[in-house]
């Protein structure tokens, strides 16, 4: 069950707006960050070829800087929103 999903000490609000949609802006890393980069924490959806719900939570923005450089973020989340289960990361 979905519940329970802490917002970090300093991060008060969210405002939520449509940034990337895959089928139109393309499905490729260069058009996903051109649109999603340096926006500060996010919340992506996804739906699957299985059509299973899927959202990731991250507080750290995202970054193409260094392509193969992950970023840290000890309270990013991922949801299975069908199966209502979250994961830590």
């Amino acid at each position: 069950m979905i519940q329970n999903i802490s917002i970090p000490e300093g991060k008060t609000s969210f405002i939520a707006e449509r940034r990337y949609i895959g089928s139109v802006d393309g499905f490729s890393f260069d058009a996903f960050h051109s649109k999603s980069d340096n926006l500060g924490p996010t919340v992506t959806l996804l739906l699957t070829n299985k059509k299973t719900s899927l959202a990731g939570i991250t507080f750290a923005s995202w970054s193409s800087e260094n392509k193969k450089k992950y970023i840290e973020d000890e309270n990013a989340k991922i949801l299975n929103l069908s199966k209502r289960l979250v994961y830590n990361c």
